[in-house]
């Protein structure tokens, strides 16, 4: 923990008190940190792994908005308006968190000017990276944002586990039929092959150039 401390500068940000309190939790790959409509307890600092945060509707469906990495503040806008969860925010690998308590943060977190000061650069970067995945979900075709999908999900590694195409479909907002001939027109240019409950990355770069560079990751 405290090398995660020194890495990140949290002594630069955060009061002695709060430092003490804080504590290093384990994620496991398709864990779930948070849940959409729960009541905050706690905030979170990822500092290693990945995750991803999607939103869901009242009748189920659910749509991608970004992945996160390190490092990233995780609860901070329902910390700031005392509101449930926005959004859900899965793991896609394992790594750990640093979590602080919320009633610790609200006793002596918000007299702290250089924690109040971090929170503020914090909300205002989510603020812009949501709109920016909101503009990328509604403006790019589905042949980039599946292809944005898979590099993210992969990062470095070849394989994306899939194990509903229809839940795929739903997170970057397009049908179950549309993304099969999107997977299909994929395959048949050698980027990627799919498995029985695996598609595998063939070639990256072409990826990367078909998704225009845009990966839904919060930067």
């Amino acid at each position: 923990m405290q090398q995660y401390i020194q890495k990140f500068q949290l002594a630069n940000v955060l009061p002695d008190v709060l430092l003490h309190a804080m504590t290093l939790e384990a994620f496991e790959k398709g864990e779930r940190i948070i849940t959409q409509g729960e009541m905050p307890h706690a905030i979170y600092f990822l500092v290693e792994g990945r995750s991803k945060v999607y939103t869901t509707s009242q009748d189920g469906r659910s749509l991608i908005l970004t992945f996160t990495t390190p490092f990233t503040v995780i609860s901070d806008i329902e910390f700031i308006e005392r509101r449930p969860y926005l959004n859900t925010v899965e793991a896609v690998t394992d790594g750990y968190y640093l979590k602080l308590p919320l009633t610790l943060v609200e006793q002596y977190g918000m007299q702290h000017l250089p924690f109040m000061t971090f929170m503020l650069k914090t909300l205002t970067r989510k603020f812009y990276d949501n709109a920016n995945a909101l503009h990328f979900n509604f403006l790019h075709s589905v042949d980039v944002r599946f292809a944005s999908y898979l590099l993210a999900m992969t990062h470095e590694e070849p394989n994306v586990p899939i194990h509903d195409l229809k839940d795929v479909a739903q997170m970057i907002g397009t049908s179950y039929r549309h993304l099969n001939r999107i997977i299909g027109q994929l395959s048949d240019a050698g980027y990627i092959e799919r498995a029985q409950r695996t598609i595998r990355i063939l070639n990256r770069e072409q990826l990367l150039h078909l998704a225009k560079y845009n990966i839904y990751e919060e930067r």
